[in-house]
This record gives C-alpha cells, sequence and structure tokens, in this order.
C-alpha cells in the first residue's frame, strides 16, 4: 500500500513552525504602523497581540478536536456550518495565493532600495524564480533553507535589538527603557489611528493556522 516516507523529525517542525510565526514579521511593517498611529506601534503591536492570542489558542483547542489537516475550513466545517466552511476554505486559499505575492514584492521592492539601478520588473522575475526553485527542490532542501532562514532571522532580531537599546540610552538615558510613551502618548493618541494601525499589526500574527495543519 503506497505511503508518504516520513523524512521529517520533530526539530524540523519547531523550525517550520518558528518560520511560519516569522520572528522578524514586525519588521516590514514597523514603519507603516508607527505612522498611522502616529507613533504608538508598540501598543498597537500589544493590542494585535492580544486579540491574535485567543484565535492561536482556539486553533490549538480545534486541532485536538479535528485533527485534521483542513485547519480553519475544517474547524467552521464540522464545528459551525459546512457551507461557512466552504467559503472561509476559499478565503484561506485566497490568503495563500496571494502571499507568495507578497512576499516576492516586498523582497524586491527591499532589494530595489539597495540598488535601484536594476529594473523593479527584473528583480521580481528573480525573487519568484528563486522561490519556485527552492519549493520544487523538496521537503529535506525546504527543512535545511528552513534552519538558514531562522539563523538569519535571529540575527537580525539581536543586532536590532542592539542599536535600539543604543538609540534609547544615548538620547533618553536609562530611563528612556521605562517610558510608556511607545505605548500611550497623550500629545500623539487617536484612537482612530491606533484602531487603524492594530488590523494592520495583526499581519504580524499569523502563521499559526500553518502550525496547526502540520499538527
Amino acid at each position: 500500500m503506497p505511503h508518504l516516507k516520513r523524512v521529517l523529525g520533530l526539530w524540523d517542525l519547531i523550525y517550520y513552525g518558528v518560520i511560519l510565526t516569522s520572528p522578524i514579521a514586525a519588521v516590514p511593517l514597523f514603519g507603516e504602523v508607527q505612522v498611522i498611529s502616529h507613533g504608538h506601534a508598540a501598543a498597537t503591536m500589544l493590542l494585535a497581540m492580544v486579540a491574535m492570542s485567543v484565535t492561536a489558542i482556539s486553533f490549538g483547542r480545534m486541532a485536538t478536536v479535528y485533527p485534521s489537516s483542513g485547519s480553519v475550513y475544517t474547524y467552521i466545517s464540522k464545528g459551525l456550518n459546512p457551507h461557512v466552511g466552504f467559503v472561509v476554505g476559499w478565503a484561506m486559499f485566497l490568503e495563500y495565493l496571494f502571499q507568495p505575492i507578497q512576499n516576492a514584492l516586498y523582497a524586491a521592492l527591499t532589494i530595489q532600495r539597495m540598488a535601484p539601478e536594476i529594473p523593479f520588473a527584473i528583480l521580481a522575475a528573480l525573487t519568484v524564480g528563486l522561490i519556485t526553485y527552492m519549493t520544487v527542490q523538496g521537503i529535506k532542501f525546504t527543512a535545511r533553507t528552513n534552519e538558514v532562514l531562522l539563523a538569519f532571522m535571529c540575527l537580525v532580531t539581536a543586532v536590532f535589538l542592539i542599536e535600539a537599546f543604543r538609540y534609547v540610552v544615548l538620547h533618553q538615558h536609562f530611563s528612556g527603557l521605562f517610558s510608556l510613551q511607545p505605548v500611550y502618548n497623550p500629545r500623539t493618541f487617536q484612537l482612530r489611528g491606533v484602531a487603524w494601525a492594530t488590523s494592520l499589526a495583526a499581519l504580524v500574527f499569523i502563521g499559526f493556522d500553518g502550525v496547526s495543519i502540520l499538527a
């Protein structure tokens, strides 16, 4: 009887889960959120974390009740209504369709900022080509790539934290490390801007649906 060959170990799945939830997910959104919220990026991240934590916990419990790879499609179909699940399933499919496009566009735009002389169309084609090439190499290649990516993300996170620490201490001394202004600054706080930015900041916390599929 044909069956799939298990080639991934526990740590491969852990690395995949960490990569999917992306330790540096806040990096591409931080500037936009900071502008929209009028300097309250930290507050929007915290608010989005609270909302998305409820969803993540729900996914964890539903993965136990319905151990299926269908993720949110299965949970809603069996927990609420198959017709609603059908609609949500298509919405999830569109998310998986647009996510690679978004990633490719962001990568091409980022590279173009560093090398503006290269046409955007060429950068986009190279980015999509590289992602496609890596995808078709097989699951073991993907697992090794995840290890490299995770190491790079940890390096970026460490550099950011060190530079942020130096900047705060240099401009506001150690008291700046305990300032509540990033969470609430009465001079610039606008509820509408924070609410709008929070909806965007929620994108930082996506990815646990893929983890539940593996589980």
